[in-house]
């Protein structure tokens, strides 16, 4: 709002005029910046920008929620923006017409797999891997040494399940497992664990696709503490 200090000393913006005073001088010029503008606010590529981030901030809200049994215990207050950022991402690499087609088609060219959701993470997503073909987790000798190494006479976590994924980006976490390896660095393991996964019927609507976490734990079992919620937690699409 302007402000009239007197008759011939405005300061502020009048209609799409600005009016400010620098040096000693009075100056005015046109508003053409940000959203103040009502035509750069209605402009076609205004809205369309609006709506997909609306429609990505959605989904992340809903997959936040989905997999809240797999990161409840992890403390990374960045971790929504992270979301965010990665979704946005996927969104704006793609020619598709709304986010559910864009995340199908990265999925399907394998742009989701084996990234971390949580960027601060010290643990590598490519410790962890999927085999279809078997319905196994392959989880790499080195994850389980490098965890024993900083946090020994505790517990590795590894939890899988399955998203679904419909047309109106509901999502519905499925088939949740938990695993646990104790850590020594005496005991140190001599080759990769592969895990036997329990099979589960998965609804035809839409796609889904594996996902993991993976926890450094002081107890074997669902509701022990994390040993570390901020650095050794990983999340990871499979």
């Amino acid at each position: 709002m302007a402000k009239l200090d007197s008759l011939f000393n405005i300061r502020g913006k009048v209609g799409d005029l600005i009016f400010f005073e620098r040096n000693g001088q009075s100056f005015v010029k046109k508003n053409t910046g940000g959203f103040v503008n009502g035509k750069s606010h209605d402009h076609p590529n205004t809205k369309a920008a609006q709506q997909r981030f609306k429609e990505v901030a959605t989904f992340v809200g809903r997959f936040k929620k989905a997999i809240n049994p797999l990161i409840w215990r992890q403390k990374d207050g960045t971790f929504h923006n992270q979301l965010v950022s990665f979704f946005s991402k996927v969104r704006k690499q793609s020619d598709q017409e709304n986010l559910y087609l864009a995340l199908k088609q990265a999925y399907e060219e394998r742009r989701l797999q084996q990234l971390k959701l949580n960027k601060n993470s010290k643990l590598y997503p490519l410790d962890c891997s999927y085999s279809l073909e078997k319905n196994s987790l392959v989880i790499s000798m080195y994850l389980l040494r490098s965890c024993a190494q900083k946090h020994p006479n505790s517990c590795l976590e590894i939890s899988f399940a399955w998203m679904q994924c419909d047309e109106s980006l509901e999502l519905d976490l499925v088939n949740l497992q938990y695993f646990y390896f104790p850590l020594s660095e005496k005991e140190k393991p001599l080759h990769q664990i592969e895990l036997q996964l329990r099979e589960e019927a998965l609804s035809s609507v839409g796609f889904a696709f594996p996902i993991v976490s993976v926890t450094v734990v002081y107890q074997p079992h669902a509701s022990s503490g994390a040993a570390h919620p901020y650095h050794f937690t990983l999340t990871t699409i499979l």
